[in-house]
């Protein structure tokens, strides 16, 4: 799940900081103090100095607790540091804020780092929970829709470790069977073929070609390999989803342009 980390870390987060302090300064005003704080965050970021940057993070919300965007970051911070429960805590912590204060374009991206986070722990389903909740918020998100398809990509052919261990009991039980079965068809061509050799002896070429023929002999019959029996996703169930994906993207477009179009008539009509 490198790439989406690598993705999130150059097209998210630096802009996160300032997008969602401007969402929310409408409700609860920030103070300068929280902006000074963010910009040096963002300047250590840049210097791969991430502890310097948290310790203003959690300054920063000593003064303004109710921040979505501070959470947020560090959430994202702890995700950096593989700290998935504390990553978790914090965005939860951002995302319920963001929903109180009615900070639509913050809730969308504090979804987006949920995604990114159940991602990279390969909760498939709870990922795309959070990809989807974000696509409703911003349909046009080229982000959320490049992390989906490496989502599906990097998870087609994965397999937990119950299953993988009871296909390689299966195999290793058709292997068995599958000896025991040669072994079995060894024997009756040795048994075959101590009859046929006593049947040269009492009779001729042509009597031992028409009781073969009688007896309706065929060679053994070749091995089959059994089928496959995997539960990986197909090219064909990749592009299912993604058409799933697009038509639902298309529906939450028509009906935001639908409501578009019912409020500039609603202004007009003032």
């Amino acid at each position: 799940m490198k790439s989406l980390l690598n993705f999130y870390l150059q097209g998210l987060f630096f802009s996160f900081c300032m997008v969602s302090l401007m969402g929310c300064q409408a409700q609860q005003e920030p103070s300068l103090t929280a902006f000074w704080n963010s910009y040096k965050a963002g300047k250590y970021l840049e210097k791969k100095n991430e502890e310097s940057a948290k310790a203003l993070f959690f300054k920063t919300l000593e003064s303004n607790p109710d921040l979505p965007a501070m959470h947020s970051n560090l959430g994202v911070l702890f995700m950096l540091e593989e700290k998935n429960e504390e990553s978790e805590k914090s965005l939860n912590q951002a995302l319920r804020l963001a929903q109180i204060q009615k900070d639509s374009a913050s809730e969308a991206i504090i979804r987006y780092n949920l995604g990114v986070l159940f991602g990279q722990q390969k909760k498939v389903s709870e990922a795309l929970e959070q990809y989807q909740a974000a696509l409703e918020i911003n349909p046009t998100s080229v982000m959320v829709k490049h992390n989906i398809e490496l989502l599906i990509q990097n998870n087609s052919g994965s397999k937990s470790g119950d299953q993988q261990q009871k296909e390689k009991n299966k195999d290793g039980q058709g292997q068995e069977n599958q000896e025991n079965q040669d072994n079995k068809e060894g024997q009756g061509d040795q048994d075959q073929k101590d009859k046929d050799k006593n049947k040269d002896n009492k009779d001729s070429e042509d009597e031992k070609d028409k009781k073969d023929q009688k007896q309706g002999y065929e060679p053994n019959a070749k091995y089959k390999p059994r089928p496959f029996q995997g539960e990986e996703l197909s090219e064909g169930d990749v592009k299912k989803i993604l058409g799933e994906l697009k038509n639902q993207e298309q529906r939450i477009r028509a009906n935001f342009e639908k409501k578009e179009r019912k409020e500039k008539k609603n202004d007009k009509d003032w």
